[in-house]
């Protein structure tokens, strides 16, 4: 069992004397606000002010080892693991309403030899996410399991963060990047610029977006038959054939 109070402490149950044995503590960086575990060894750590820990527990000799961690401070407020079998991601959720992915690449030159977590995308989701849950999912956009986040918001909102296939992404990406200029939006604001990751005060590296908005894309359906083809002829595909990506999102994200 894993405890944390300020700084995570594993404890074993000892069955004899039906107490908690304290077997193990990790010191954190200031105050931990979010825990995740996955195969019994890897421990996410999400702190209030230092970003997120990679930990891992070493049962031989009861002990907790940092192996890599994200530089940039940022305020968690959730963390998780995102599988995307054989591969897995960090999804981090902040208090300036940003979402990003991270990856723990000790190959990478630029991870530092792995001490490093490594973005790979962000989004403004323009809503603080309270609690983020891995659930496996029902639908699959290709063979094996799949894995989504649900995103629970503080202001009572619900959204889901799921993987999709290289040659989807690029598609579907590329329309977004199309449907942003061509289409009118609210209020006239561009949902490409209101996407920015929030750096605040400090701007430490440089925005990787790489992350689809699921509410501009999904406006793509209810447009009409003629916009929808100058569209999709604008990057080269069909109307068929994005119809056919949008519906196996929907079937992946049930679960």
């Amino acid at each position: 069992m894993l405890a944390c109070v300020c700084p995570p402490s594993p404890s074993r149950w000892d069955p004899k004397t039906c107490t908690l044995e304290l077997i193990g503590f990790h010191d954190p960086r200031v105050y931990v606000m979010s825990l995740s575990v996955i195969k019994h060894k890897f421990i996410l750590v999400g702190d209030a002010y230092g970003s997120v820990q990679l930990v891992v527990w070493r049962e031989e000799d009861h002990s907790l080892t940092a192996l890599s961690k994200d530089h940039e401070d940022c305020q968690v407020f959730s963390a998780e693991y995102l599988i995307d079998e054989p591969g897995m991601a960090i999804v981090v959720a902040d208090g300036r309403r940003n979402v990003k992915v991270l990856q723990y690449a000790p190959n990478a030159t630029n991870s530092r030899g792995g001490t490093k977590l490594l973005c790979q995308s962000d989004f403004y989701l323009g809503s603080r996410v309270g609690k983020l849950t891995r659930r496996r999912t029902r639908g699959n956009l290709r063979d094996g399991a799949r894995y989504c986040l649900l995103a629970g918001t503080l202001d009572g909102g619900l959204g889901a963060v799921l993987p999709v296939d290289e040659r989807v992404f690029r598609r579907l990406y590329a329309l977004q990047g199309i449907m942003s200029n061509a289409l009118g939006h609210n209020g006239a604001a561009n949902p490409r610029a209101y996407r920015l990751f929030d750096h605040g005060p400090t701007f430490r590296y440089e925005t990787k977006q790489n992350m689809l908005d699921g509410s501009l894309l999904w406006r793509f359906v209810g447009l009409d038959a003629k916009t929808q083809h100058d569209l999709t002829r604008a990057i080269g595909t069909t109307v068929d054939r994005v119809m056919a990506n949008l519906l196996d999102i929907d079937l992946a994200s049930l679960f």
